[in-house]
């Protein structure tokens, strides 16, 4: 499938093509990623298998609701890195802005669409940044896939797009510096994982029709 959708996707086709930003290691354990600003974050370096452990581990948070796509993707990654910090590793953010269209079975729309921008966790595979978004993907992905099916529908539009650390809970004031996670934030956090978990129940029987019509 062609990255682009139309021509004026050109921009986001060519910073794609460019994902794989500086990274330095020889052997698993952390490395070193440049975030948007420049500044080195580090990062756990994992195998396949692992990466593939980490994805069902996170997608089996039952308290995150993940098939409520359209909203709330600050909330979902900044519990799963807390979640990924809390075990050892030490993760990062990947943000993408622009007018962001994809399809999804999650929302009786048939599609999702974000104005300002998307955000998910990522570690490092083999080297390279694997991204963790359990409301788009059922595996790790790579950056370039994540940011493809970003722009899936007609219409999306990729500005820019960038690694962070793990604390920033949105695309926003990046350039100041944050050494761990602010505590105000969480009753937020909770309170909208909380909200959106209520919307996933209630649409439950719509999932689960979707699923016999797949079958």
């Amino acid at each position: 499938m062609p990255l682009m959708m139309n021509s004026n996707h050109a921009s986001a086709l060519f910073v794609i093509r460019f994902f794989l930003i500086w990274v330095s290691i020889a052997s698993y354990g952390n490395a070193l990623v440049k975030d948007g600003n420049g500044e080195e974050l580090v990062i756990s370096n994992v195998d396949v298998n692992e990466s593939h452990q980490i994805f069902k581990k996170l997608a089996m948070l039952s308290y995150i609701p993940y098939k409520v796509v359209n909203d709330g993707c600050q909330a979902r990654a900044h519990e799963m890195c807390r979640v990924l910090m809390s075990e050892g590793y030490k993760c990062g953010k990947i943000f993408a802005l622009g007018l962001l269209k994809t399809k999804t079975p999650y929302e009786p729309s048939g599609r999702v669409i974000w104005t300002r921008y998307h955000v998910s966790v990522f570690l490092l595979r083999n080297n390279l940044p694997v991204i963790f978004d359990p409301s788009l993907f059922d595996y790790p992905v790579s950056a370039g896939q994540w940011l493809q099916k970003l722009i899936e529908l007609p219409g999306s539009r990729l500005d820019k797009w960038f690694y962070s650390n793990a604390y920033h809970l949105t695309p926003y004031k990046m350039d100041v510096a944050l050494k761990g996670f602010k505590e105000e934030e969480w009753s937020w956090v909770e309170h909208i994982l909380s909200q959106n978990l209520k919307i996933q129940k209630l649409r439950e029987p719509y999932y689960k029709d979707y699923l016999k019509i797949q079958n």
